[in-house]
């Protein structure tokens, strides 16, 4: 998942928080840069760093946007580790088992439940999204509460992207 989807995500929500604000109901919206990874809810792979940017920030955000009562949270780091991808791919997939059974969306073979054909269904898929060449990407969860981890090649090591995203709805 890339940072861009996540600030595209957050203009957007600033757009419609203004209007919501005329409308006399509650909405925000609220971006924190360099976030602890930790706050994605996974555990962080043995030996990663942050990914720092050109400009000395790390790669990461905490987006939060309250639309009455709706709302999304997108917390979201970016890793590096020495290892290769196949051994930190190993321990995520480990990792994201307790949050549910783990979709490999890298896996052209991942199979859909009709369930999850239903819109209203809460069933997890793979929606299509595919990683790029040579990465691995595992989804875990709910629709409305998952997790993300996408892992790829970089030098001799791995760089990984870990996303929690937790949407709330009236039901």
């Amino acid at each position: 998942m890339q940072m861009r989807s996540i600030i595209v995500i957050g203009v957007l929500a600033s757009a419609v928080s203004s209007v919501a604000l005329a409308a006399s109901f509650s909405a925000g919206i609220n971006i924190s840069e360099e976030v602890a990874p930790e706050k994605t809810g996974l555990r962080i792979y043995p030996g990663a760093a942050l990914v720092v940017k050109k400009k000395g920030k790390d790669d990461s955000a905490d987006i939060q946007f309250v639309f009455g009562e709706y709302g999304l949270k997108i917390v979201a780091a970016k890793l590096r580790s020495m290892d290769a991808p196949g051994k930190v791919a190993q321990f995520y997939r480990d990792d994201l088992k307790r949050f549910g059974e783990v979709l490999d969306c890298s896996n052209p073979q991942a199979v859909e439940t009709k369930l999850s054909k239903d819109e209203k269904s809460k069933v997890l898929t793979c929606d299509g999204d595919k990683p790029r060449r040579n990465n691995v990407l595992y989804k875990v969860g709910r629709k409305d509460d998952q997790h993300v981890v996408e892992i790829k090649p970089s030098g001799e090591g791995s760089e990984f992207s870990l996303v929690h995203v937790k949407m709330r709805s009236p039901e």
